[in-house]
């Protein structure tokens, strides 16, 4: 019954053997219809799985892989199998698996992938009447929810392939200094982010002018906070995985798939493409830009060999800033503590719940939006004022248009205050205020070049305000209503 060292299995070599099913619900076990899992085990009074079913299983044409004494992680695994599927093999042999590195024991697993290759041993000399079951590469996937979730390609145009190989330039003196000063800067506010991230602080502050809507005339947007409240709260689902070997063991990454999963949901909604094309500052929104960042990297790194649309990105190794997870891991130590990502991402839920179904809300709702294509809203300078305002609202305030220098300032600013952004939006909504630094901003070339153009913080009140009456109410009652109450 292939005891260990008695008959050496060889790729493509037919055999027939003796074996008990595994049952064991481990990250080894893949999930697909047809696919079965047996351990070959060392002998049969030495097989801990002989406590299961034996049953009696050939293969024609297998695939033997040898672990080596090594364990393989789950994702190794996923495309291994895939390719014995793909190349024709009627099953995979998997030996000398090392599965826990406490012990020097071996495993030895089989996976058949038509169950007319196995036979209960009660069933032996009787015929299979029932339709075989053949499994195929699309639908192999691990169990216990670890696989993998690719990125969709959200890029409009392909980026040229160039010809050049990929070079990372060395730093400069100033650029390593500047590391150096960056990464202070990083541990301070992940060591101070930390505690401010465990109050729920996003839905009675930044959120507060929603939440108070049931007092000042917007009870719909009372409605729309206390619903975006409690569905981000699945962001708080914890990591409960460990890595051994290279292969991670349990549930993996079980608030930021919930996060990924209401990504999913909300890029399926129609009007996810208006806040692409009116750049709303959802966090959704940047994900998608850092993750197609790194594949038109991947894509100019190999010339051009690698097909665009086939370079899979999983969703995640990034984090809900769209920054490579690895990076914030080694950057900032305190991102290591699971408290900290999971008010993370309940906030980052909470902000685009909140946000994106605040917009929604008025687009469906007010007179002069009614009836109009997303083309057609997004030229309209009310509902760029609309789209604006609300973003103010939750504290989304730019100190530039340009990315480097808006994270600069940023980041020096919260030297200065908790919360400066969330401060200075404050400022910049107030319906006298507003109207001041817009006519400032168009006036003075100096300023419009610093703040950039399309600047978010000008223009909240710049739209015919006779026309459009019922979003002028709505922004006092939003601005004004919230600062009286």
């Amino acid at each position: 019954a292939n005891r260990e060292g008695e008959k050496q299995l060889t790729t493509g070599k037919p055999f027939t053997s003796l074996m008990f099913e595994d049952s064991s619900n481990t990250f080894m076990n893949m999930d697909a219809p047809g696919l079965r899992t047996f351990d070959l085990g060392s002998g049969l009074t030495g097989n801990g799985a002989r406590v299961n079913q034996p049953y009696f299983v050939r293969m024609d044409n297998p695939y033997v892989h040898d672990a080596v004494e090594n364990g393989i992680a789950w994702n190794d695994m996923q495309d291994l199998m895939k390719k014995v599927i793909r190349d024709g093999h009627d099953g995979l042999v998997v030996t000398n698996l090392r599965s826990n590195f406490l012990t020097s024991e071996r495993k030895n697993l089989v996976y058949s992938f038509n169950d007319s290759n196995i036979k209960p041993i009660d069933e032996m000399g009787t015929t299979s009447y029932t339709q075989p079951v053949f499994v195929t590469e699309d639908i192999v996937t691990p169990m216990f929810m670890n696989a993998p979730m690719y990125a969709p390609v959200t890029a409009k145009v392909i980026p040229a392939a160039s010809s050049a190989v990929f070079v990372q330039p060395p730093k400069t003196g100033k650029e390593i200094a500047g590391d150096v000063v960056g990464y202070a800067g990083d541990v301070v506010q992940g060591i101070a982010r930390f505690p401010l991230s465990l109050d729920f602080a996003f839905v009675g502050i930044q959120g507060a002018k929603a939440l108070l809507g049931l007092v000042t005339g917007r009870p719909y947007d009372t409605f729309i906070a206390l619903k975006a409240f409690g569905a981000s709260m699945q962001g708080m689902m914890p990591n409960s995985s460990i890595t051994i070997f290279g292969k991670k063991i349990g549930f993996d990454k079980l608030g930021r798939r919930a996060w990924l999963k209401v990504y999913e949901e909300m890029r399926k909604d129609p009007y996810f493409q208006l806040m692409r094309d009116l750049n709303v500052p959802l966090h959704f929104v940047n994900f998608e830009k850092n993750v197609e960042t790194k594949r038109r990297q991947v894509f100019q790194e190999s010339g051009g060999k690698i097909k665009y649309d086939d370079i899979k990105l999983d969703m995640l190794d990034f984090d809900e800033r769209g920054n490579m997870t690895d990076y914030f891991e080694r950057i900032t130590p305190t991102t290591w503590i699971p408290l900290t990502g999971m008010f993370e991402r309940q906030m980052s839920l909470n902000h685009d719940l909140l946000l994106f179904n605040q917009i929604k809300y008025q687009l469906q709702h007010n007179p002069m939006f009614k009836g109009l294509n997303n083309d057609q809203l997004a030229k309209r300078r009310d509902v760029k004022a609309l789209v604006n305002f609300l973003a103010m609202s939750v504290g989304d305030v730019q100190y530039s248009t340009n990315d480097k220098y808006d994270a600069a300032a940023g980041r020096w600013g919260k030297f200065i205050a908790a919360a400066p952004r969330w401060y200075l939006s404050n400022v910049l909504m107030n319906p006298i205020i507003n109207p001041a630094v817009t006519a400032l901003y168009k006036a003075v070339p100096s300023i419009r070049k610093a703040l950039g153009e399309n600047y978010r913080g000008v223009g909240l009140y710049d739209y015919n305000l006779t026309e459009n009456r019922a979003l002028l109410a709505y922004q006092m009652k939003t601005f004004v209503g919230t600062a009286a109450f």
